[in-house]
């Protein structure tokens, strides 16, 4: 195997690493410089061997932190609980609209950020079909829209991914690519040697 190849597969194996590491360092450590500054180092500039050795110091020992855990596992439950709401908003035989937009709003889900809130023609549709008192038309009575919801459960499921990531497969694969990529050079390098010593020998000057 030439070294280039095997030059790319160690950085791809290093890439797959990293795609872990980030989202388990972000659920784990504070979003602060700091961690922007490893990370990014770990990216852009570690060796494989210097990323997996972080790796195994600062999560393979790692255990699921349970306060945070439980903290996931609500949010993602308040995200489950709004979105089934918003699903008997529409449907015509189970309709209480005031009462489950309020609820919405008391899972958390109030005060959307710009693009995450209700549209002016989203309301009044929403009032037209359900011939609500056009008073209801005031933004501040709206939750957040069903999309913003959804890509705020994402978020948290992609925490809780992060925070129950079985790290020891990866890992291992991880220790026998950078065996066997020892392996490989060793192997080369015997290579090289055999061919040097089986080539014809010229004149010594009879030394």
């Amino acid at each position: 195997m030439r070294y280039d190849t095997l030059d790319k597969d160690l950085e791809k194996y290093k890439a797959e690493l990293y795609a872990q590491i980030e989202p388990m360092a972000k659920a784990r450590f504070p979003d602060n410089e700091n961690t922007k500054k490893v990370l990014d180092y770990w990216k852009n500039e570690a060796s494989l061997e210097q990323v997996l050795s972080g790796f195994n110091k600062n999560f393979l020992g790692y255990d699921v932190d349970a306060e945070k855990l439980a903290k996931v596992n609500n949010e993602i439950a308040d995200s489950d609980k709004a979105l089934e709401i918003y699903a008997r908003l529409y449907d015509e035989d189970n309709y209480l609209p005031s009462a489950d937009l309020e609820a919405i709003r008391n899972l958390g889900f109030k005060n959307p950020a710009d693009g995450d809130e209700w549209s002016y023609e989203q309301r009044l549709m929403f009032v037209q079909k359900h011939n609500w008192h056009p008073e209801n038309l005031a933004p501040e009575k709206y939750p957040w829209k069903k999309s913003a919801i959804e890509a705020y459960r994402k978020e948290w499921i992609d925490k809780k991914k992060a925070l129950t990531n079985d790290k020891s497969n990866f890992v291992s694969k991880l220790h026998n690519t950078v065996k066997r990529s020892d392996q490989i050079k060793e192997a080369r390098l015997a290579e090289l040697a055999k061919q040097a010593l089986s080539i014809p020998k010229g004149p010594t000057f009879g030394l």
